[in-house]
């Protein structure tokens, strides 16, 4: 206590207000608080340390959960398959794909013919691969092919197990021509392959790319690049099937990738007019047709079992003579723009759930071109069966998910002839509605266009950089431009897709009547599609007299 004048004052705040000043001037440059530990920066490096230690287990983990899938997947292959790889194992330690024409299970089973030159340079291979070997060593360049092809025969594109593919037979004509090494043949990676589209079994293609590392066998410098690129063409396609076409070839940067370098594609649907008959029209049109009781959720019976094409053989002359009014085009009009836009197609795919992200599509344009008369085919007999009206439907997006193009054809068609209401279709495209769509038949659908519009334009801004020079690397030119004339190879998809995939798409019709058929089940034998089997997300509400299917 300070006393003075009689006064008492109290200095004990004026000894804290000292030592406070005192720890500051000792904490100076310090953001701590006085009378805290000066240990922060050894804690913020435990604390990374720990964090570090918790990502490298994360990611071990996951490394381990990756190899124990792998083998998993090694080890649960068919029986066949598993002795496949065994038995080549022995002679290869790097074995060639399953579904790939290189492993000579895949010869054996389809009875194909392919010599391979060993490494020591024993044995002869096939056809320019050999010649090439033994002459001066050609470059190899990043290529894009552009192909068209029939998917009758064929397992789909993509190469599968034990399975006739498309890719197998291209890679085998590669390889043949001389493009595609011994060494790269029946190892897709190596040489670095995609395809731009995958397409399902019987459904064709009149714009398929596929991108690889090819050896430029036609290499000559007293000729243009795209001189050399067209002989290697023909050569290519002498040793394809007569219902495999190489198109054009282009080379490319050898960034380039065919599946992710596309920007967007284009399908054709070739619809028959009878299909946008009313129900009521078919229904009566069927009506001496019967057939036996018929599960379609029974594995051990297929529907070409029990529908048989003799049964409908009287009335497919009544559906073949049938002609659509303007009225039903427009309304097919209308009915496929419904589908346009980004919206969640889980009601037209398989095995994907409502919430799963990833079917929520954008449709560029989805609409139908004017009626065509395609005439009938001339039988061995000398006969004549009668000519037939299509509607070509065409459809552009940039993805589209397993089934989705078959179903929304099918739904279309189905709210152009009346058969469900806007409403429902509306109704399908909500996460909280499932409903049953059927898919129509995969003879209809072809690929028709695969465009690569942002790479084109990164080669021309390149191209600008350079003087004007586009080095020799080309642009894809196989989408026709408003304005401008078509390309050669654009003219030869046109002509494949006019001479050869749509008159095939009428004679598999004509012979095998699955438009016909699928009409039949979908009218007649079954009448159950459009129905709301779950109102909401993760609860099960059926309709009264409604049975729930399996997913």
């Amino acid at each position: 206590m300070m006393e003075g004048a009689g006064i008492k004052v109290d200095d004990s705040h004026v000894s804290q207000v000292g030592e406070h000043n005192a720890a500051r001037d000792a904490n100076k440059g310090d953001s701590s608080p006085p009378n805290v530990p000066q240990d922060g920066e050894s804690h913020n490096r435990e604390r990374g340390g720990a964090q570090k230690k918790k990502r490298k287990k994360t990611w071990t983990k996951y490394k381990n959960k990756k190899k124990k899938q792998i083998k998993d997947k090694i080890e649960n292959k068919p029986s066949s398959m598993k002795s496949w790889t065994k038995k080549y194992d022995a002679d290869n330690p790097v074995v060639p794909h399953l579904g790939s024409f290189a492993h000579p299970e895949m010869q054996k089973q389809f009875g194909v013919e392919v010599t391979i030159p060993t490494k020591d340079g024993s044995g002869e291979g096939d056809g320019a691969a050999t010649e090439s070997a033994a002459e001066e060593k050609v470059p190899k360049r990043k290529l894009a092919a552009l192909i068209g092809f029939l998917g009758s025969k064929y397992s789909g594109f993509q190469v599968n197990p034990a399975k006739r593919t498309l890719q197998a037979e291209i890679e085998l004509a590669l390889f043949r021509s001389g493009i595609l090494s011994a060494t790269n043949f029946g190892h897709p990676s190596k040489c670095g392959w995609s395809n731009s589209a995958r397409t399902d079994k019987g459904v064709h293609a009149a714009s398929q790319v596929c991108s690889f590392k090819g050896e430029m066998i036609c290499w000559n410098d007293q000729i243009s690049q795209d001189e050399q690129l067209e002989k290697m063409r023909l050569i290519v396609n002498s040793n394809l099937p007569s219902d495999i076409q190489v198109l054009d070839i282009k080379r490319t940067t050898r960034s380039f990738c065919s599946r992710t370098a596309r920007d967007k594609v284009r399908y054709q649907y070739m619809v028959p007019s009878f299909l946008l008959m009313p129900p009521d029209e078919v229904k009566r049109a069927f009506v001496d047709v019967k057939v036996e009781e018929f599960d379609r959720n029974d594995p051990e019976k297929n529907l070409n079992d029990v529908v048989k094409l003799e049964m409908l053989q009287n009335t497919r002359g009544f559906l073949a003579d049938y002609r659509v009014s303007n009225e039903q085009v427009e309304n097919l009009r209308k009915s496929l723009a419904i589908f346009e836009g980004t919206k969640s197609f889980h009601n037209y795919t398989r095995k994907l759930s409502s919430s799963d992200a990833s079917t929520s599509r954008f449709i560029m344009k989805f609409a139908s071109l004017d009626p065509v008369i395609m005439p009938g085919l001339t039988n061995e007999d000398g006969s004549k069966s009668p000519d037939s009206q299509w509607v070509p439907v065409q459809i552009t997006g940039q993805s589209f998910l397993l089934n989705q193009i078959r179903k929304m054809v099918s739904a279309a068609v189905d709210l152009a002839r009346g058969a469900v209401t806007h409403e429902q279709i509306e109704q399908s495209f909500s996460r909280q509605n499932l409903m049953k769509v059927d898919v129509a038949p995969a003879q209809g659908l072809f690929l028709d266009r695969s465009s690569f519009e942002m790479y084109n334009e990164h080669k021309v801004k390149n191209a600008a950089k350079n003087g004007g020079e586009s080095v020799d690397r080309d642009t894809l030119d196989w989408f026709e431009a408003e304005g401008k004339e078509l390309s050669p190879a654009v003219k030869r998809t046109e002509k494949l897709k006019n001479n050869t995939i749509i008159p095939h798409i009428v004679k598999e019709e004509t012979e095998e009547g699955n438009f016909v058929k699928y009409l039949y089940t979908h009218d007649v034998l079954f009448n159950d599609t459009y129905q709301i089997r779950e109102t909401e997300i993760g609860s099960k509400k059926k309709p009264d007299g409604v049975k729930e299917e399996p997913t």
